[in-house]
């Protein structure tokens, strides 16, 4: 499968923090699904992981070359990870799908780092147009 795209992006993490202690669990459930609230909330520093998730998203809507949208939805991108395995771009529904879908979407890899003050992510698009 050929790559139709890639994707970065970078969100500095005490930022997130801060943005999330002004708005709350209505920022939560604007930009994530319960899946994956329920699993960053789980986690030693959630807030950490939570903008890791938000950075993943942001790397995938790059790697899919969209264009803001009427409908779209952060949530229309799940990112997940199982234990130790790497995280993967687990659902894409709405707008999202309509779009992966023209671009003949196959498959998105991610991969998520971390430092102190940041969380960056990458993603890669494979597919080709159908």
């Amino acid at each position: 499968m050929a790559v139709t795209g890639t994707g970065i992006d970078l969100v500095e993490i005490d930022r997130f923090s801060k943005i999330r202690q002004k708005y709350g669990e209505r920022f939560l459930q604007r930009h994530f699904t319960g899946g994956e609230i329920d699993d960053c909330s789980s986690k030693r520093a959630p807030d950490r992981h939570f903008a890791g998730r938000l950075a993943a998203k942001e790397a995938v809507f790059k790697a899919l070359k969209m264009k803001w949208i009427p409908g779209f939805s952060w949530r229309d991108i799940a990112i997940t990870a199982g234990g130790d395995a790497a995280p993967f771009c687990a659902v894409i529904t709405g707008e999202t799908a309509r779009h992966a879908h023209a671009l003949g979407l196959g498959d998105i890899h991610i991969s998520i780092s971390y430092s102190r003050e940041f969380a960056v992510a990458v993603a890669i698009a494979q597919g080709g147009p159908q």
